[in-house]
């Protein structure tokens, strides 16, 4: 019966509500086709025991349903310093234009745990369901291994995630390294920056946050010259302005 399908469900989430919102959201799936009882009730009896195994298998079939670009987005969600736009994590994982399809399918698998939130892929933003989401992808205590003995692909250090996104926003502002920095053609830097920031999220988020990325990466000197350039200076109080219009 419906009660208890209902009552195996609570047993199973161990009495976390994010556990039924994560699976009966992808429950949904069962029924595109034509399912007997008899699959229900056997769907039913294979969902994961308790959270952690619901958060171990739903990013485990994530990844890998998503081998070219799922871990990166991953990497992405954990590392980032707010919600990330649509445009941008498209950007930052530079998907070409005939890989499009590969990121409308990720959208989909990701919408249980990371749905966009918004209209428009300047303004959605990709945000976690709940705080446990990156709590859990990022748990050093979390030690589940493979059949090989090597750390689990769900597993997500926080230090690689900073290194990740702060490689890709300083190729995308030109920054490579500390000569870079002290070298800058000020004028074309401010001029390229400014005529695309209203356009380009990711550059917002570049201005905003790059030298956060930089100091979590023990970058020093590179964060110490850009944060003493006048120019990148007047970009951050630009940038600021743009966001309370």
């Amino acid at each position: 019966s419906i009660q208890q399908a209902a009552d195996l469900i609570y047993k199973k989430s161990e009495g976390k509500f994010i556990y039924t919102a994560v699976v009966v959201d992808q429950m949904r799936d069962w029924f595109e086709g034509d399912l007997s009882w008899a699959d229900f009730q056997a769907n039913l009896e294979s969902l994961p025991q308790g959270l952690d195994d619901c958060y171990h298998k739903t990013f485990k079939n994530f990844i890998d349903s998503n081998l070219d670009y799922g871990r990166n987005f991953l990497l992405l969600m954990v590392g980032c310093r707010e919600p990330l736009t649509e445009a941008t994590v498209k950007d930052l994982l530079q998907i070409p234009y005939g890989r499009l399809h590969q990121f409308v399918l990720l959208k989909e698998s990701a919408a249980t745990v990371f749905p966009l939130v918004g209209v428009g892929e300047h303004a959605a933003r990709f945000k976690p369901y709940h705080k446990s989401i990156v709590d859990w992808l990022t748990n050093k205590n979390r030690n589940i291994r493979d059949s090989t003995n090597r750390r689990d692909s769900t597993c997500f250090d926080l230090e690689e995630a900073s290194w990740f996104i702060t490689d890709k926003l300083m190729k995308k502002v030109g920054i490579k390294d500390v000569q870079t920095v002290q070298a800058l053609d000020r004028l074309k830097i401010k001029l390229t920056l400014e005529m695309n920031t209203k356009e380009d999220p990711t550059l917002i988020y570049a201005v905003r946050h790059l030298p956060s990325h930089l100091n979590s990466c023990q970058l020093g000197l590179v964060t110490y010259f850009l944060m003493t350039n006048l120019t990148w200076l007047q970009l951050s109080l630009e940038v600021i302005r743009l966001a309370g219009l």
